[in-house]
């Protein structure tokens, strides 16, 4: 997470208390763990209820600490007096002491009474995810529902929630610099507690990822036919027994998330489960070996933005190659910028980032934050009018600043976050009708600000990904067909409109730099360029005015100075290159080279036509993907002549200006830049070209340049 960035929880989870109960300070006070008490000595614990069966020799029960008067959970494991069980019980709760997160599990101290072995945590949990999901109307999921919020709002939250936990497990070191996992991530293993507004949840079982057996993996080797709850959710390669890693966590946290979706869209768990187990001979159902059909299950569910990119954030979690598959941060990350029309967000205000100085860290600082609020209520001192002004001469006070409301996230990096506000006052500024608008700038200590427009709906990837499955979904109504018409017409004149708009930058002196559709916003049928790779590159005379490096560098939001110089800090770690920024750059590239290359951006242009094309065609662009890849390479530049043979096959027959427009896109993506042609040669032919059926391959701002 950025380093100016922060949450409530971890601000919360480093001033928990760990007021341990009186009895676990025995001996001088010296030992909180492993008290041990005679056979015949009383526990200081009074019984309330069985919360949990863990397994055979394992319970979860509710306990009243009698000294203190304070309800715990406890959970008793029968260690047969065995010396070897008690000492790897022991090693395993001092890696659960290890995570000290607002969403985990807090241990307060363990004990050994007899054969049992007794490990004292808190909160006291109401029902486990499982029970919430696949028992609705039970009364302990009844009562989470009635002590948080309706499920269509409680299980989003969770999704963002249980990441950011996972981030922290992951986070932790044992010796010789061995992460943690959770190594055991299923429905019961996920612990709810009704708090306001929000899910308290306990990760459970967590252990190393080298130095502890896997029971789930024994078992499964041992009987193929065993329908152990933890295999539903197990990855392929802890199945095989062939890597154990963090990655093992995320595509079971992936399964979880599956199950989640199908819940929050209207389908029952239960049927969710049965389908799965249609799909395979043995009728188990693991995700494993079902996971394809499944994620085609939740795409058809998917009728709104967030809903793509749920699922397309799933897909990426489960893939069958698990380096392949995100990290925990990533995850979370990604779920903070989710966000319904209504809106629902896809991770609770106790996950979602914010800036160190932001007045909600201040508010309720001693409330529990998942009763906490999205927006602060103190905007009193944010009344001011926009700044008209792109030189960041503006300067505010901490606390004080233009009259603007957080409405959702967009995207957060190491130095810079992109959120979407509500500006109530505002001067607009002419540009480009395809490239976004920078309204205006101002500082606060430490920290510029950037205002930009529009606020789009929508990132080009997540459009084309919602334009595929329209497509593919029946038009039972005149509005859904005029909806799907719109899109298309919209993807049609793209092409035109965005090499217009990158004729302009290459006109100005300057590049884009990272040019793909995740930095392609769609608004109000209007397509912009975005967001300009470290900065749009200056060709020419020097550019180093700190005011006009930072109108480009880190396009949007809000920007920590001290992160930021002119230049770079010396020794600084390189950032690791985004796999999705690498697919869509030309086969010259490296990241070490900083100069202006306008021919780099035609390449990456060319591949983001392309993809439109597929999908105005009929396609699909992960489909497309795995026919063009090479070598397991995913880049366009490892694959040009089979990408550009490919082309060719997008539409049948043939019509006037067909060839010339696939020969247009095929001199785009040339493996030799020279032979690429310039922006605005391409926005002049576009203008030209005509679909099959007759239409525009460029809107009406070819007439306007």
């Amino acid at each position: 997470m950025a380093t100016f960035l922060t949450t409530r929880t971890q601000s919360w989870s480093d001033r928990m208390s760990k007021d341990p109960p009186p009895w676990t300070t025995r001996n001088g006070g010296r030992e909180q763990f492993n008290v041990k008490f005679g056979e015949e000595e009383d526990l200081p614990l009074t019984y309330k209820q069985h919360l949990f069966p863990a397994s055979a020799d394992v319970n979860v029960d509710e306990y009243l600490c009698k000294d203190v008067d304070r309800r715990v959970s406890i959970k008793i494991m029968d260690t047969h007096g065995n010396g070897k069980v008690i000492q790897a019980i022991r090693q395993k709760v001092e890696l659960v002491r290890r995570v000290k997160h607002y969403h985990s599990i807090q241990v307060l101290g363990s004990y050994i009474h007899g054969d049992s072995f007794g490990m004292v945590t808190q909160p006291v949990a109401i029902c486990d995810l499982r029970e919430y999901l696949f028992h609705q109307e039970s009364l302990k999921a009844r009562k989470v529902v009635k002590e948080s919020c309706p499920r269509r709002g409680f299980l989003p939250r969770l999704m963002g929630c249980l990441a950011k936990g996972l981030q922290h497990i992951h986070s932790r070191e044992i010796q010789d610099g061995a992460q943690l996992r959770h190594r055991d991530i299923k429905p019961a293993n996920i612990l709810l507690k009704g708090w306001r507004e929000g899910p308290l949840c306990g990760l459970w079982y967590l252990k190393s990822v080298h130095r502890y057996p896997d029971r789930l993996e024994r078992e499964v080797n041992e009987d193929p036919n065993v329908k152990a709850d933890g295999a539903q959710y197990a990855s392929p390669e802890r199945i095989k027994d062939t890597h154990r890693n963090t990655a093992c966590d995320i595509f079971s946290l992936g399964c979880v998330y599956a199950e989640i979706f199908a819940v929050y869209k209207g389908i029952p768990a239960q049927d969710f489960l049965r389908y799965r187990r249609c799909l395979t001979p043995d009728g188990a159902g693991y995700f494993h070996n079902t996971g394809t059909k499944a994620l085609e299950k939740l795409e058809g569910l998917a009728d709104e933005r967030c809903d793509v990119q749920v699922v397309r954030l799933i897909r990426s979690m489960m893939k069958p190659d698990y380096k392949h598959r995100p990290t925990a941060e990533q995850v979370w990350k990604s779920l903070t910028t989710y966000t319904s029309a209504s809106p629902i967000y896809f991770c609770g205000p106790c996950c979602m980032p914010l800036i160190q100085h932001d007045p909600l860290l201040q508010e309720d600082s001693d409330r529990e934050p998942l009763g906490a609020k999205y927006v602060s209520r103190k905007s009193g001192q944010l009344a001011g009018p926009i700044p008209n002004n792109l030189d960041f001469k503006v300067h505010y006070e901490q606390g004080k600043g233009p009259a603007v409301e957080w409405w959702r996230n967009l995207r957060h990096w190491e130095h810079s976050t992109l959120d979407v506000a509500a500006i109530l006052k505002q001067d607009k500024i002419s540009k480009h009708r395809h490239i976004v608008k920078l309204i205006s700038t101002y500082q606060h200590p430490d920290m510029l600000t950037l205002h930009f427009e529009p606020a789009a709906k929508y990132d080009l990837r997540t459009y084309l990904e919602l334009t595929e499955l329209r497509m593919k979904q029946p038009l039972d109504s005149l509005d859904s067909w005029k909806r799907l018409q719109k899109m298309l017409e919209l993807l049609r004149e793209s092409f035109g409109c965005l090499s217009g708009a990158l004729a302009a930058v290459h006109e100005t002196q300057y590049d884009h730099g990272e040019l793909r559709p995740a930095n392609v916003l769609v608004d109000n049928n209007r397509i912009f360029l975005s967001k300009f790779s470290v900065g749009l590159k200056f060709r020419g005379s020097s550019a180093t005015s700190l005011g006009k490096l930072f109108r480009f560098i880190d396009q949007f939001g809000y920007t920590n100075l001290d992160r930021h110089g002119s230049s770079r800090t010396q020794g600084r770690p390189q950032p690791i290159i985004d796999p999705e920024v690498i697919q869509y750059q030309p086969p010259e590239w490296t990241p070490e080279i900083d100069e202006g290359r306008p021919a780099a951006d035609i390449f990456s242009l060319g591949c983001v036509f392309i993809e439109i094309y597929r999908v105005i065609t009929g396609g699909r662009v992960r489909e497309f993907e795995e026919k063009r890849v090479v070598n397991g390479k995913p880049a366009y530049r490892d694959s040009v002549p089979r990408t550009q043979k490919l082309l060719a096959s997008f539409e049948e027959g043939t019509y006037e200006t067909k060839d010339d427009f696939i020969g247009m896109l095929c001199s785009m993506i040339d493996e030799d830049p020279d032979k690429r042609p310039e922006a605005a040669v391409v926005h002049r032919q576009m203008a030209k070209y005509k679909t099959r059926e007759g239409h525009p391959r460029c809107g009406s701002c070819a007439e306007a340049d």
